[in-house]
């Protein structure tokens, strides 16, 4: 966030093409380091193809936030980048990513 990785929170990708019959969207939650492991469905990855982005700071609808420590002190986002319809992100998931190509930038409000 704003050139400084962010430390906690829930990445989650919504299929804008190719990918519109997921029955489960990956997600991840970013780890202290600002890196995140994407999953689908319980396996490690996302499907090909081309998806929104979405990034939360706060805990994630339906989980419980008594289990989440370490997102009690969510750092505030851009509303913008936290909404499937608003998100300025999106990314391309292919077979041979260049490095840094699923590296996300998002901004403070």
């Amino acid at each position: 966030m704003d050139g400084k990785p962010l430390s906690q929170g829930t990445v989650n990708f919504f299929p804008s093409e190719g990918n519109k019959d997921l029955k489960n969207n990956p997600s991840a939650m970013i780890k202290a380091d600002g890196t995140y492991d994407l999953q689908t469905s319980g396996k490690p990855g996302a499907p090909l193809g081309t998806y929104k982005v979405v990034v939360t700071s706060t805990v994630p609808p339906g989980r419980d936030p008594a289990s989440m420590d370490a997102m009690k002190n969510a750092v505030p986002i851009d509303p913008s980048f936290t909404k499937e319809n608003t998100t300025p992100l999106s990314v391309q998931v292919v077979d041979s990513p260049a490095a840094g190509a699923y590296d996300l930038k998002v901004k403070a409000p």
